[in-house]
């Protein structure tokens, strides 16, 4: 009965991503259209970066996505265990 429920909540995810500096400006404007919003960007080592971006549960696979079709190897993790 939509009368009783009092409210509800989006899941979301934290997402850190750790690629290649030359995809930054890709991957950050792909999060931001997925409603990504930029939590921490960290150059762990000249050429790389971390970037972290909380968004939407529904909206995480297209990002996912981009990043298995590229030639570097993907790793994905849910609550520090690999999936």
């Amino acid at each position: 009965n939509p009368i009783t429920i009092a409210g509800s909540e989006e899941p979301f995810i934290r997402a850190s991503m750790m690629m290649p500096d030359r995809y930054m400006g890709t991957v950050m404007s792909l999060c931001i259209e997925k409603r990504g919003v930029n939590s921490n960007m960290h150059y762990t080592s000249p050429g790389r970066v971390e970037l972290t971006y909380e968004m939407p549960l529904a909206e995480a696979n297209p990002c996912v996505q981009f990043f298995e079709s590229r030639t570097f190897p993907l790793q994905i993790s849910l609550n520090f265990r690999m999936v």
